[in-house]
């Protein structure tokens, strides 16, 4: 009897286990911005009704009150709250001809059960209509994300070539 009890109880304890050990929230964390970077991705130029489906597609990684902070040439720049960054995303997508999206160098940091910090370098490659050439940016990013109804989600997102991603 002992023996049969070990055949049934050895398996489902081994799937607990495995089950709790590979919910690193790193590694969620880690897949999705890699995901939202994959979804800001595209090729050809979007009609505005489709462009507003793909804002919607990339603000479903982020929280209603988004905050996000650009250090550019001309000074900062901050926007917050989805109203304010969906006509943005949408005048980008309707704008460019192509955009590539890629992420590199992360370095995850949990703060609590419930909140972490994510540094990472994002890579963007695209093409502007009329143009022959390609543009190229890289730049280091700062995401601050909370978990919400079991869900990772970005509250707020900060460009700065003075982070550190190491």
């Amino acid at each position: 009897m002992k023996k049969y009890f070990n055949i049934l109880v050895f398996p489902i304890l081994a799937f607990l286990a495995f089950r709790y050990f590979s919910n690193d929230p790193r590694k969620e964390i880690e897949k999705l911005i890699t995901e939202a970077a994959r979804k800001a991705s595209f090729e050809g130029q979007a009609q505005p009704i489709e462009a507003a489906f793909y804002a919607k597609e990339i603000l479903n990684f982020a929280t209603e009150d988004l905050h996000l902070l650009g250090h550019t040439d001309q000074g900062d720049h901050a926007v917050q709250g989805i109203k304010e960054i969906r006509p943005g995303l949408i005048t980008a997508r309707t704008k460019l001809d192509q955009l590539a999206v890629h992420v590199k160098d992360f370095k995850i940091e949990l703060t609590s059960q419930d909140k972490a910090t994510a540094q990472l370098v994002i890579r963007g490659m695209g093409k502007e209509p009329g143009r022959t050439d390609y543009f190229l940016e890289e730049h280091p990013i700062l995401l601050k994300l909370t978990k919400s109804q079991g869900q990772w989600l970005i509250y707020y997102g900060e460009n700065s070539d003075k982070l550190v991603t190491k």
